[in-house]
């Protein structure tokens, strides 16, 4: 497990070593996470990628749905809620990587 807090961090530890699972927070200290999953999708199109956010509006539900993002938790949230959601990415996630849906 790797824990970074800025984009560009995160940039190069996606280039050095393909994550399975992202957990990324849409509000980051230079920049927006929601942007940057689009960049991780070009990438690593089969990673496990569950938004954390605050913002639960349905312009976002929309946005996550472009950058096929399909779980998130909201702020706050407890370890449960976050294990869930992990699980459900990755499930997910296996069934791209295989490619038995879309």
């Amino acid at each position: 497990m790797l824990t970074v807090t800025r984009i560009s961090d995160a940039e190069a530890a996606i280039r050095a070593t393909p994550p399975r699972l992202i957990v990324l927070d849409r509000r980051l200290p230079d920049g927006d996470g929601l942007l940057l999953s689009a960049q991780i999708r070009l990438q690593v199109p089969s990673a496990a990628i569950v938004l954390v956010t605050a913002d639960t509006s349905p312009a976002l539900h929309d946005l996550m749905a472009v950058a096929r993002i399909r779980h998130y938790v909201s702020k706050p949230f407890s370890p449960p809620a976050l294990a869930d959601a992990i699980h459900a990415a990755l499930s997910d996630s296996s069934l791209y990587s295989h490619g038995q849906n879309d």
